[in-house]
């Protein structure tokens, strides 16, 4: 899933991960049918305009991909990289 707290056209932003319809099924953004709230276990994509995402509640992650430099990840949530299946 695409982090996508600009909600136009583009993709990034700063929020909360578990924010409400942060996350987008559209790699190239700016669609709002596409935005939904965040699956635990999904991998997250990071593009578009940097930011700060804050880890509000606990969540589990299967892979993240930084395609900009600039991201911050932060909060005091923990944050749980899943293991790959076989």
């Amino acid at each position: 899933m695409y982090w996508d707290v600009i909600n136009g056209p583009g993709l990034g932003g700063t929020g909360n991960w578990t924010g409400s319809k942060t996350w987008n099924t559209d790699a190239a953004g700016g669609n709002g049918n596409t935005l939904q709230n965040w699956n635990s276990g999904d991998s997250a994509i990071f593009g578009g305009t940097a930011g700060t995402v804050t880890v509000n509640s606990a969540t589990t992650v299967g892979a993240m991909t930084f395609n900009v430099s600039g991201y911050t990840i932060d909060g005091t949530q923990k944050l749980t990289l899943s293991a790959p299946s076989l």
